[in-house]
């Protein structure tokens, strides 16, 4: 074993090892004011271990760091909740919030004006928000900060996807828009660009506004103009998730932004030195949201290595990106999105080590997806309680659509300051591949048992099920290696 796999099977083993850690101290609230003892122990381990194998101690150690760290994150959390809750008992609790893409906002058919309801954090507490606007007030729009007061219902799990509600409604609560600090702001100037690349977005295709909302949402991930329907189909298909800026989206933005330093004859060691900025310029554009961030991070990882002679590797990125994040978040382990976001990427970057993915390209696309599919299938049944078949198929054409339509849209998007006309041809292509995108998750959502309601996936069944993957991934990777030698 060379060097390099060394690194990288003690990192592995790290990962896991604090995975598996920070699982068992969110499964013992009761101990959690116990996480000193936890933090001695994994200094202690780290004393007596030290020199008797480097993994071995990295895991050890890991291990009981993760049980401290999600110890003593438990135990914050149940504190600011119990503050939270003595104060709801006599008047409303305040907080900012940023509004992020998943906002809702859809008529009040009873009493007028606009339903709103997005997902934030208060003192660390998921909640999720709602209130109701008057008629003829302007809704949130993702990027800008409320400040809201309102009563918070006690049921809700400390960590996980279930939220407590914060209703704005009654005596002592409201809802404000807060005014940006300034106008240079940060935040103000991503709003202003924002709203600039979504208009730019529009040029040609304003005659379908439809399909101008759909690429923005696909491009930006301002969901804020799909209509119900379009939402219900992209869901019923197992196809929603183009909409969640991610590894996709990133990679492809990443990509033509490389290029356009080539062609400005920077040198390729020090293209990270400007693309990892830009980068993470797109990602606030686009509202900050959990999965761009983790695709940023780990990319920004990626690209920073030739800068310290190192060689891009994908693998190191996404673990040294999953044990920073989820040394500061341990309950990301509890969250579905978070849960299948690094796991189909672990298993899109082994399928690519394999080096069967460097072969025929359409073969190589087929197989991502259904590798994708099969990654996920698990998370999804156990958390969302559904199985979508349908999704493998529409995938196999909506990967690389979205791939078609996210690249078009883009230099659209670049070329409407040199050229409003030219970007509106750009504009059409992507909206063509847009069109096709929806049709085919009608297609396949009109298809009976397309997305499936599975038996209880068991504990066990899922380990067999990930154990059978990882299997296949590495026989595919030594018979590729047999058949090159």
């Amino acid at each position: 074993m060379t060097a390099g796999m060394k690194e990288e099977v003690a990192w592995i083993a790290a990962a896991a090892a604090l995975a598996a850690g920070e699982a068992t101290g969110l499964a013992l609230p009761s101990l959690a004011a116990f996480w000193p003892l936890a933090a001695l122990a994994a200094v202690l381990a780290f004393l007596f271990t030290f020199g008797g194998g480097a993994a071995r101690t990295i895991a050890v150690c890991a291990f009981l760091l993760g049980v401290s760290i999600a110890m003593h994150r438990t135990e914050a959390r149940i504190d600011a909740l119990d503050r939270l809750l003595e104060l709801n008992r006599g008047k409303p609790v305040e907080g900012c919030f940023t509004i992020p893409n998943e906002l809702s906002c859809r008529p009040d058919e009873k009493g007028g004006g606009t339903k709103v309801s997005f997902p934030g954090t208060l003192n660390g507490i998921r909640v999720r928000v709602m209130f109701t606007l008057a008629e003829g007030e302007t809704p949130p729009a993702p990027g800008e900060t409320w400040r809201c007061a309102g009563w918070l219902t006690r049921g809700g799990e400390l960590f996980g996807s279930t939220r407590r509600s914060l209703w704005v409604r009654g005596s002592g609560t409201f809802a404000r828009r807060c005014e940006p600090s300034g106008e240079g702001g940060a935040l103000s100037i991503a709003i202003r660009i924002r709203e600039s690349l979504s208009r730019r977005l529009g040029i040609g295709l304003e005659n379908s506004p439809e399909t101008a909302g759909l690429l923005r949402a696909i491009l930006l991930g301002d969901k804020s103009a799909l209509s119900k329907t379009s939402r219900e189909t992209f869901s019923a298909a197992g196809t929603a998730h183009v909409f969640a800026i991610s590894g996709l989206h990133v990679v492809i933005v990443a990509k033509l932004l490389s290029l356009l330093l080539t062609l400005m004859f920077v040198p390729r060691r020090w293209t990270g030195l400007a693309l990892i900025p830009l980068t993470w310029c797109y990602v606030c554009i686009t509202g900050s949201g959990p999965s761009a961030v983790r695709a940023a991070a780990m990319a920004s990882i990626y690209f920073a290595a030739p800068m310290f002679w190192r060689k891009p590797n994908a693998l190191m990125a996404w673990l040294i990106t999953f044990v920073f994040a989820h040394a500061i978040h341990p309950e990301a382990l509890l969250d579905a999105g978070s849960l299948l976001s690094y796991t189909v990427m672990l298993s899109l970057i082994l399928w690519a080590r394999t080096g069967v993915a460097a072969g025929r390209k359409l073969v190589s696309g087929i197989v991502a997806s259904s590798v994708a599919w099969t990654a996920g299938a698990p998370i999804v049944a156990r958390c969302f309680g559904t199985c979508s078949p349908g999704g493998l198929a529409a995938n196999i054409v909506m990967i690389p659509a979205a791939g078609v339509a996210v690249t078009a849209g883009a230099v659209g998007a670049l070329t409407s300051f040199v050229s409003e006309t030219a970007a509106s041809y750009l504009n059409a292509c992507a909206g063509m591949f847009v069109e096709i995108m929806k049709g085919v998750s009608l297609l396949v959502a009109s298809i009976p048992l397309s997305a499936a309601r599975p038996a209880d996936w068991s504990v066990p069944f899922c380990i067999a099920w990930y154990a059978a993957l990882s299997a296949c991934l590495a026989l595919l990777r030594l018979t590729n290696r047999q058949v090159i030698r």
